[in-house]
C-alpha cells in the first residue's frame, strides 16, 4: 500500500489513500450586489465565482481544457471558444480558454485555466455573466494568476 497523499485546504488537511482520485471542487463566490433599483420583477443575477478542481489525469492542461470545452459544447449548441492560449500561474505556466456558454438561462462567460503540479492539475476557472464578465475579467484573471503552493494561512 503506498503511502496516503494529504489534500489541504486553508488550515484543514486530510490523508486519502494515494489510489484515490481527488474529484473536490473549492468555490468561492464574490459578494452580490445591488446594481439595479429592486423590483418585483427584478431577476437576481448570479456574482462572480471561481472554482478550483483537482484532476488526476496524466492529460497535457490544454487537452483536459479541450475535453471541458467539448463536455460545454454538448450542453449548449451556442458554447462559444472566444479565446485561447498561454497563462502563467504562481504555480508555472498553464493554458487558458475564454468561452461563453448557457447555464441554466444565464448566458455566461468563464476564464478556464489549467495548470499541472506534479501528478494534479489544476483546473481553475473564473466566470461571471457574459453582460458583466468585462467589467471583472482582469480581476478573476489576477485571481486565478495567484494559484501557488503554500501552507496553512498564518504560515
Amino acid at each position: 500500500m503506498s503511502a496516503p497523499m494529504q489534500i489541504q485546504h486553508g488550515a484543514l488537511a486530510i490523508d486519502v489513500p494515494a489510489d484515490w482520485q481527488d474529484q473536490s471542487t473549492v468555490l468561492f463566490v464574490a459578494p452580490r450586489t445591488e446594481e439595479s433599483l429592486t423590483t418585483l420583477s427584478t431577476v437576481e443575477q448570479p456574482t462572480e465565482a471561481v472554482s478550483l478542481t483537482f484532476v488526476t489525469d496524466s492529460d497535457d492542461p490544454k487537452r483536459i481544457l479541450e475535453r471541458q470545452a467539448e463536455s460545454l459544447r454538448k450542453m449548449d449548441a451556442g458554447f462559444e471558444l472566444l479565446g485561447e492560449g498561454p497563462f502563467e500561474t504562481a504555480l508555472g505556466s498553464g493554458w487558458s480558454y475564454e468561452q461563453r456558454f448557457d447555464m441554466g438561462g444565464s448566458v455566461v462567460r468563464q476564464l478556464a485555466v489549467a495548470c499541472r503540479v506534479g501528478p494534479v492539475v489544476v483546473l481553475a476557472t473564473g466566470a461571471a455573466v457574459d453582460a458583466r464578465f468585462d467589467r471583472h475579467r482582469n480581476q478573476l484573471a489576477a485571481i486565478l494568476a495567484s494559484l501557488k503552493l503554500g501552507g496553512a494561512s498564518g504560515e
